[in-house]
């Protein structure tokens, strides 16, 4: 059973460590489950140029990847080749959404080594959606968003059910200097990463490139106190409200029927068999 996680910042400054002799380093932010969701991880990677973090797989659990910096090639599925290429380049800013089962993998070129942000999470509690409006997806560089406008801007990115969500979100936004909002807190996950510019919450301060993760529930204000615009990529999980008892029993009874789901039992089998053997259940 996962830990449940709390609200926090992730500082990241780039260019990400490295592994020279293994070619792949992931660094693992946050790991654990959600009042919402039962798994929910983010890990940052540093990839040298010319290395895959692991074989193209597929997955249960939805994933997106944001490329912080250098170049990469996206190896895609059978279905996405039409044209018999199963390549695409990335660059840096460029976001990937993978839908739940499709094969994936990357490989890091150019001189430097690529970074990355991944986000991955499994169904939440209750029934397995069969519909699959949102597949595959790409998404240009944020710097293509410019704004100079003198109030709070967003762009929306992504929006749609998933087969693991509800409703999946990503929006690009900007916050002027000396300006914010006063807490409050989300039915959903909230997960922010600051692209320029300053920010402040949860009683800190925020620079480029670092993460910050709200879980659903959690009380959350945020403010620029920079001299420049503030410019930031947001994502939103939003699972089925679950009304959930303040009761012991309650909570022990949805907590037990998370671990006993299909996912969990064979999320713990795939980390079982990554403990008894190198190169398993690994995600990049």
């Amino acid at each position: 059973m996962s830990d449940p996680l709390t609200g926090g910042i992730f500082p990241l400054k780039l260019p990400l460590p490295t592994d020279l002799k293994k070619g792949w380093r992931p660094t693992r932010l946050f790991q654990g489950s959600t009042s919402i969701l039962n798994y929910l991880s983010c890990h940052a990677s540093s990839l040298m140029p010319g290395r895959c973090p692991h074989p193209p797989h597929c997955h249960e659990d939805e994933e997106i990847l944001i490329m912080l910096a250098g170049e990469a090639d996206l190896t895609l599925g059978d279905k996405f080749s039409s044209t018999g290429s199963k390549r695409r380049p990335l660059g840096p800013g460029q976001m990937v959404f993978y839908p739940s089962g499709f094969s994936h993998t990357l490989e890091a070129r150019g001189e430097e080594p690529a970074n990355y942000l991944m986000f991955r999470w499994e169904r939440p509690f209750g029934k397995s959606r069969k519909s699959l409006p949102l597949t595959f997806l790409t998404f240009s560089p944020p710097e293509r968003f410019q704004t100079g406008e003198r109030h709070f801007h967003a762009v929306k990115l992504i929006q749609g059910e998933t087969r693991c969500l509800r409703r999946l979100e990503a929006h690009l936004s900007f916050l002027p200097p000396k300006h914010g909002y006063e807490p409050h807190a989300d039915h959903y996950d909230v997960a922010l990463l600051l692209l320029k510019g300053e920010l402040q919450t949860l009683d800190a301060r925020v620079r480029p490139h670092d993460l910050v993760f709200y879980p659903a529930g959690s009380p959350h204000g945020l403010y620029n106190p920079g001299t420049g615009e503030a410019c930031y990529l947001v994502f939103e999980f939003h699972g089925p409200r679950i009304p959930v008892s303040d009761s012991w029993p309650i909570r022990s009874l949805l907590q037990l029927a998370r671990w006993l789901t299909p996912v969990s039992l064979r999320r713990r089998l795939r980390r079982f068999l990554a403990r008894s053997g190198p190169g398993r259940g690994q995600s990049g």
